[in-house]
């Protein structure tokens, strides 16, 4: 049976699944424990009580989940095919009633039975969400969470847009919450009118893509990292790359202070490019290549420690040695400086290729030592080619976070902004949470 480490995330095999949560002793200082689950949609809440299954109501009217279990343990059976279409995950959960906390117990435990299985860290919460099912690309996944509330039942209910009387069970569901103040994006579109009028509907767009992953007050730095290798010629002639230029400044038009994106690029090479602000958005693509060219070779390792040195988590060693008749050579390597505790900003990257690589040992060696920073790398394959080391690296397990995600459009372009704008906040809200419950993140 395989383990998850917090943030991991792995495929679900089969339609009829039994998660199962364990936890010991039965009652935390003769306090009662419950599990719960909620089948939640693409905004991440429930769409009303039906979709909360709990003690004192063990069932999903669908038919799609069914609670039972008894002291030390839940079991929730779940046939995928029949939940319904809108709801896009199933979220678990265990809460102690009264004033205990879950660092009282000695064992929590949740997984999917005969498959994976996953231990969260426990702390001086009252209510964890322990893990996740969720729809990717028309299958089912498994994500190790461990997000603690404080306060039991009625904030983590409340979390998920159910309103609980803690001695009476489900009220009505909860009208969605007021939306965060949008001042700061306001007064961004107005200047962005003036400078950029063309990225103001993406903005927008990406602001509703992040009010359903509760990010629309999020802060991060933004950058993207794209392949100029020379299989990448007609994505860069057809204005691909152009528009995937344009659809991350509206991400970052919402998430970073001074609304810009540090633009990376990489073929056989990395090649830092420094900051692209909203104004100089046009010709971009062209800019790019006007600094790069083409490149043969694809290697995805230099262009993370590119990322990862531009930030300050990587620091270049120059050191000398002697070669072939005294000549002096010069090696430069890569020396990791310490991970921060508690950073201020995280950094999203939305790395762009069109094909595997060929340096897949240094890529993903390097891939799972970032994953000690503050920094999300969302991959994209774009253009139909072949994708399996990046999937490799979506599910790469034995990471201290799981810092990675993949998706696949051949043309981007071709979908929606919106629907592109999801894919790409996919599984960040999950890393941000882990994130900062391992305290790399405040």
């Amino acid at each position: 049976m395989r383990e998850l480490l917090s943030g991991g995330n792995a495929p679900i095999e089969g339609d009829a699944v039994v998660v199962t949560v364990d936890w010991a002793p039965a009652k935390i200082r003769g306090l009662d424990v419950d599990a719960a689950a909620f089948a939640l949609a693409e905004n991440g809440r429930v769409r009303g009580e039906d979709d909360f299954v709990f003690y004192n109501q063990p069932a999903h009217p669908s038919g799609a989940i069914a609670l039972s279990g008894g002291d030390g343990q839940a079991r929730f059976a779940v046939t995928l095919s029949r939940l319904p279409a809108a709801v896009e995950k199933v979220a678990f959960t265990l809460t102690v009633h009264g004033d205990a906390a879950f660092n009282e117990a000695q064992e929590v435990r949740v997984g999917v039975e005969g498959q994976l299985r996953y231990a969260p860290e426990r702390g001086r919460e009252a209510a964890l969400i322990l893990a996740e099912l969720y729809r990717r690309g028309g299958a089912w996944k498994f994500r190790a969470v461990g997000q603690g509330f404080e306060g039991g039942l009625a904030p983590l209910a409340t979390h998920f847009g159910v309103a609980v009387d803690e001695d009476q069970g489900p009220a009505e569901a909860a009208p969605p919450p007021a939306a965060p103040s949008r001042v700061r994006l306001e007064k961004k579109l107005v200047d962005l009118e003036k400078k950029a009028p063309k990225l103001v509907s993406l903005a927008k767009q990406a602001r509703v893509s992040l009010e359903k992953r509760n990010l629309d007050a999020h802060t991060a730095q933004v950058a993207l990292v794209m392949d100029v290798s020379g299989s990448m010629s007609g994505m860069f002639s057809k204005g691909t790359v152009q528009a995937v230029i344009e659809q991350v400044l509206g991400l970052a038009i919402n998430f970073d202070d001074n609304s810009a994106i540090d633009v990376f690029a990489f073929g056989k090479r990395a090649h830092d490019l420094g900051e692209l602000v909203p104004e100089r958005f046009e010709g971009a693509a062209d800019w790019i290549l006007k600094e790069t060219g083409y490149e043969g070779g694809t290697n995805y390792g230099p262009a993370v420690e590119a990322v990862m040195a531009h930030y300050g988590y990587i620091t270049e060693q120059r050191t000398e040695t002697k070669g072939f008749l005294g000549r002096t050579k010069e090696k430069v390597t890569a020396r990791w400086n310490d991970p921060p505790q508690g950073a201020p900003l995280p950094v999203y990257v939305l790395f762009v290729t069109d094909g595997d690589n060929f340096d897949k040992a240094d890529a993903e060696r390097i891939v799972r030592e970032a994953a000690r920073y503050p920094v999300f790398f969302q991959f994209v394959g774009i253009g139909g080619g072949r994708f399996g080391f990046l999937e490799q690296l979506d599910d790469l397990s034995g990471r201290f976070l799981d810092n990675a995600d993949f998706f696949e459009v051949e043309d981007p372009t071709a979908i929606a902004a919106d629907r592109l704008y999801d894919l790409m906040t996919a599984e960040y809200p999950a890393w941000v949470a882990q994130a900062r419950q391992k305290g790399i993140l405040r």
